[in-house]
């Protein structure tokens, strides 16, 4: 876990180092993306294949054709909405600016000590029960069958949160259920 796991940009990346970052595994985290919204944007399809592994981009490096994977975690924050094809690939949260009160004051120090102590944990807590996380991604269907009222596509992008659940803490299932139907 840590800075080495994770790329945090503010929207001014360009494609070809958004296809280096994501070759090197790297969970994407944007602020500011309301450029991607944009039909003509370079980056759509990166964007829009990159919730399934093994989908890939050819480019043109010098002489030679070069693939690159589009898969990765990515998260997008924006004042507005994605796009209806990205949208349709995505779990969407909606935020809301605060209006006052009693909001916690920003301190980036504070916030990258508190977001690095929980990516420790989810980190030891993963390495922990990796094997029975793969085995129960691999038998989807069988531990999930009530997820039927999510299209395919919504399925698939459910899938991997549905399988670390079963695994670290089944007894919030039903509690992922009702997320999941009242934001897919």
């Amino acid at each position: 876990a840590g800075d080495e796991n994770a790329i945090f940009l503010d929207g001014s990346i360009t494609p070809a180092a958004m296809y280096t970052e994501i070759d090197m595994r790297k969970t994407i985290l944007i602020d500011e993306s309301e450029r991607f919204n944009n039909p003509h944007s370079l980056f759509r399809q990166i964007l829009n294949g990159g919730y399934r592994r093994g989908e890939d981009l050819c480019r043109k490096i010098g002489s030679h054709n070069q693939k690159f994977s589009t898969y990765c975690p990515k998260v997008f924050s924006l004042i507005g909405d994605l796009y209806d094809t990205l949208r349709d690939r995505c779990i969407i949260v909606q935020m809301q600016r605060t209006m006052g009160g009693d909001r916690k004051e920003y301190v980036r120090a504070v916030a990258q000590a508190e977001g690095a102590a929980i990516a420790e944990q989810m980190h030891e807590a993963v390495s922990a029960r990796l094997e029975e996380i793969r085995k129960a991604y691999l038998r989807y269907h069988e531990l999930y069958a009530s997820l039927d009222f999510l299209r395919a596509r919504d399925r698939e992008i459910w899938k991997p949160l549905f399988t670390l659940c079963q695994v670290l803490a089944a007894g919030r299932i039903p509690e992922l259920e009702s997320s999941a139907i009242d934001i897919a």
